[in-house]
């Protein structure tokens, strides 16, 4: 039983292929950014991007060893992506305050997300806009934590 930090392997960086299938994965799920907020020449920090991808798979990791073997799931794997593009803002565009555009791009995914998860789940959702500016200000202005990204998607999928 590994219960001491020495027991355990150094988490390895991901591979050029594994980080391009998690990239296309987000890509998936965001849709078309850059024409659902009519924003032709939205910029991508790539190396942002692949930073958060990072991050996401260390907590894949955490969920494994604090959860006892627990998988992450999707909905678990989307908030942190959520949550990192909110702090980490690698989307830019030169007529849109960078926060802004990050929340407005995080809410999306995580509406996406929700929708997807429940469809798999043969649940029905109802999201009113108030639901949606609720989170879109918590997203902009509130100091929020991954673990609160992740029981707002938990709870949209009821």
């Amino acid at each position: 039983m590994a219960n001491k930090p020495a027991n355990f392997p150094i988490f390895t960086e991901l591979n050029e292929q594994e980080i391009q299938a998690r990239i296309e994965k987000l890509a998936n799920c965001l849709g078309n950014i850059p024409a659902m907020l009519d924003l032709p020449d939205l910029q991508v920090d790539a190396k942002c991007i692949a930073q958060i991808i990072d991050k996401v798979e260390k907590r894949r990791v955490y969920f494994h060893i604090f959860h006892n073997g627990m998988e992450m799931g999707e909905l678990n794997e989307f908030s942190l992506y959520c949550f990192w593009i909110i702090k980490l803002s690698p989307f830019k565009h030169q007529l849109v305050q960078n926060n802004e555009l990050n929340a407005k791009i995080a809410i999306k995914l995580l509406l996406n997300v929700v929708r997807k998860v429940a469809d798999k789940e043969n649940k029905s959702i109802s999201i009113s806009q108030e639901t949606i500016q609720t989170i879109y200000y918590a997203f902009r202005y509130r100091d929020l934590s991954k673990e609160s990204v992740m029981v707002i998607s938990k709870s949209l999928v009821g």
